[in-house]
């Protein structure tokens, strides 16, 4: 086991902070509109909780300089993700009068050395008793002295999460390292509290800030470079990364507008209702479901339309997608309509079906064979309706009666031999004796004669 040393024999030998990138996401973040009254809260409780500075307070109206740090030795610590390396931000949330702090946590101090090695806690999840509206708080964590190594070596301890009124200092605690970890200010006007971290430091050189997070005093806007996230704007319209979605850009109610070194419009996407415009207009969408995609147009959502020159006429070709159609039409008649559908009943093959001017079948043509109808829905022929289909069977005529019934057929089919046809309807004699010369019909084999 080790024993924690006293900060003090170690205040002037303080190791450069290693700063993470991607850090990891951790949860979005909402902070409290912060007045000039918390500012000064803060300043007032701040004097006497360290013994870190020579003075408690400056004051001037132009400060001149080369460095800024702020920061405290003591309060270097990071909170880290369960490997125990990349760091991550702690989120307390102040709710029903009280703080939560949902998860464990893990923390290492980047200053502090026990028996020459980093030291490690396990903090345990936190619900605090209810806080006085008026009354700002310190947020702390005990951290044990008493550390024991893990398997690997690391040196670990245990520690809580603490809320008071009091100031503590780092070692007021016997067996104990008390970390102040935020401040918490007492109540603004719409019952929040802002909530600032403590730990960590800024640094301020010529031309560069280092610092982990800028928040702007509404609370609105905020880039947060460990927990990989930023927001800007307001409650209404804003941009927001890894915030209203894990790993998501996020604009809202706001235009989105793109434009090229002349400073033309290319693409535009307006934010309250939805029309979007590419390719400088070529490509556009309206909110009532119409649109444009080059010459092509959108209707309703459901036609995509293009006007075309056939024999001098203009004609609109339009893909529908009720009930899967195609049609070429002017603006007084269907020129063709074609569609893809399960048809031909007998055969259920995918077709490609041509429909005539009343929007019913006329030609369908599938891996089957080509049926064409004078009116077929599908693939029965109706009552006073005939049909031709061209199959590998053969060549195939049907009649219906007004009944519905077949009333007359004729089939040519061939046979194995290639050179013989079947045909089917026509009169059967055995052989041509008595027929008129030149009259076709089939022999007692079903096969085509010629009578002599």
């Amino acid at each position: 086991m080790g024993k924690g040393k006293s900060l003090g024999s170690i205040l002037n030998e303080i190791p450069a902070k290693e700063q993470e990138i991607d850090r990891g996401k951790n949860e979005a973040i909402s902070y409290a509109k912060r007045r000039w009254k918390d500012t000064q809260e803060l300043i007032d409780n701040i004097q006497g909780i360290t013994n870190e500075f020579e003075n408690n307070l400056l004051s001037s109206l132009v400060f001149e300089g080369l460095i800024f740090r702020a920061g405290a030795p003591s309060l270097q610590y990071s909170f880290l993700e369960n490997d125990w390396t990349n760091t991550k931000r702690l989120t307390p949330r102040y709710e029903n009068k009280k703080i939560y702090i949902d998860n464990p946590q893990r923390i290492t101090h980047e200053v502090i050395t026990i028996d020459g090695k980093k030291p490690y806690w396990n903090v345990t999840a936190f619900e605090s008793d209810n806080l006085k509206a008026d009354t700002p708080y310190f947020l702390y964590i005990e951290a044990s002295k008493t550390l024991v190594p893990d398997t690997t070596g690391r040196m670990i301890g245990e520690a809580r999460f603490a809320i008071s009124d009091k100031k503590i200092k780092l070692e007021d605690k016997e067996g104990y390292y008390t970390f102040w970890v935020a401040f918490i200010n007492s109540e603004n006007e719409g019952q929040e509290r802002s909530i600032r971290s403590m730990y960590g430091y800024t640094e301020l050189l010529p031309g560069q800030i280092t610092a982990d997070t800028l928040i702007s005093s509404d609370g609105n806007s905020y880039l947060d470079f460990l927990s990989n996230q930023f927001k800007f704007g307001n409650k209404d319209s804003g941009l927001d990364w890894n915030v209203s979605k894990d790993k998501q850009l996020s604009i809202r109610n706001a235009d989105f507008e793109i434009k090229n070194v002349n400073k033309e419009v290319v693409s535009k996407i307006d934010g309250k209702s939805g029309a979007a415009a590419f390719s400088k207009g070529l490509v556009k969408f309206e909110t009532d479901g119409s649109g444009q995609i080059g010459g092509w147009s959108i209707n309703q959502g459901n036609l995509i339309s293009q006007s075309i020159n056939l024999e001098s006429k203009k004609y609109e070709l339009e893909l529908s997608a009720d009930a899967g159609k195609i049609f070429v039409r002017n603006k007084d008649s269907v020129l063709a309509t074609f569609g893809i559908h399960q048809s031909w009943a007998n055969r259920r093959s995918t077709a490609v079906i041509f429909y005539g001017s009343e929007n019913k079948p006329k030609v369908n043509i599938s891996a089957s064979g080509i049926r064409m109808a004078e009116y077929a829905e599908g693939a029965v022929i109706t009552h006073n309706s005939c049909a031709l289909d061209i199959t590998k069977e053969g060549l195939i005529y049907e009649k219906n009666d007004s009944n519905g019934y077949l009333e007359n057929e004729f089939r040519i089919q061939m046979d194995g031999s290639l050179t013989n046809f079947n045909v089917g309807n026509l009169p059967q004699y055995n052989d041509a004796n008595g027929l008129v010369p030149g009259k076709v019909y089939r022999d007692k084999n079903n096969f085509l004669k010629v009578a002599p």
